[in-house]
């Protein structure tokens, strides 16, 4: 009877361990979705940006253009 409560006990602590470690890897699990969450927004805003500077680019490359022609006349 002993050697029953024991193992029930060893078997209790085990549990617990391992319902720690759980826990620790869901809040660990919780800051990595927070953290890929920020990222994909970072991204897309960047990506909003890039879209917006090309267009700029490709606005000032046109004006660079006709002012150089203006240059030869």
């Amino acid at each position: 009877m002993a050697r029953l409560e024991r193992v029930h006990q060893q078997a209790v602590r085990d549990l617990d361990k391992i319902n720690s470690d759980i826990q620790g890897l869901e809040l660990a699990l919780r800051g990595l979705h927070e953290n890929y969450e920020a990222a994909t927004l970072d991204r897309q805003r960047l990506q909003e940006e890039e879209v917006v500077m090309e267009r700029r680019l490709v606005a000032a490359d046109k004006l660079i253009s006709g002012l150089s022609s203006e240059k030869f006349r």
